[in-house]
């Protein structure tokens, strides 16, 4: 619930902006940040019940053939970090 949470938040905080802002370019980037915020989310949530391949619990999780490699997940928190700022400095770029 934490994942979905912290990605809609972004996404009500960019849905916000795009009623407040006039320029065409901000728009299309709000967009952007919204469409990605969703994308980065459908991985989050998988990683949620899927076992990592090097959990040493996965044996007991026989519901669970298949393994997730979390080092790509690394990527998805950073990209977070990214919407973070831009979204942030918003006020500063236009």
């Amino acid at each position: 619930m934490t994942t979905l949470a912290t990605a809609w938040s972004k996404v009500a905080f960019a849905v916000t902006l795009l009623r407040i802002v006039r320029n065409r370019f901000l728009k299309y980037f709000l967009w952007f940040v919204i469409v990605t915020a969703n994308l980065i989310l459908i991985p989050g949530m998988i990683s949620i019940w899927v076992p990592a391949c090097t959990d040493p619990r996965r044996v007991y999780r026989p519901a669970h053939p298949n393994c997730m490699n979390y080092v790509y997940l690394q990527y998805l928190g950073g990209a977070t970090i990214g919407m973070n700022l831009v979204l942030g400095l918003r006020k500063a770029v236009g």
